[in-house]
């Protein structure tokens, strides 16, 4: 009976560290100002969407503006890259041929 409490609280020991540890990703989002697009992240991964049938590119930036993706795919498509480290904020922007670019905030 002592062994089978035994193996019975090692058991709910268990589950109760790998409950009090959870792995949590990194997410942010964020859509331009004027709906052309939305910029994703789950901890490395940027995704950008083109929102807007209206002939703008979309594209996003990834913590910085030195890490940018262009979605050159056109409406309702979807681009990703994986980067070396987690993502701590995006910003989604709108590209307006010879005026400024629609940005969201940095989220």
């Amino acid at each position: 009976m002592k062994r089978k409490n035994l193996y019975a609280g090692a058991l709910v020991a268990a589950v109760l560290a790998m409950g009090a540890s959870p792995s949590m990703a990194a997410e942010h989002v964020a859509y331009a100002p004027d709906g052309g697009s939305r910029a994703h992240s789950i901890d490395k991964v940027l995704y950008v969407k083109d929102t807007k049938a209206d002939g703008h590119q979309a594209f996003g930036y990834a913590n910085d503006e030195d890490h940018r993706l262009d979605n050159a795919s056109g409406y309702n498509s979807t681009v990703k890259r994986t980067y070396a480290s987690t993502i701590t904020a995006v910003r989604a922007c709108t590209n307006i041929q010879n005026l400024p670019d629609s940005c969201s905030a940095w989220k």
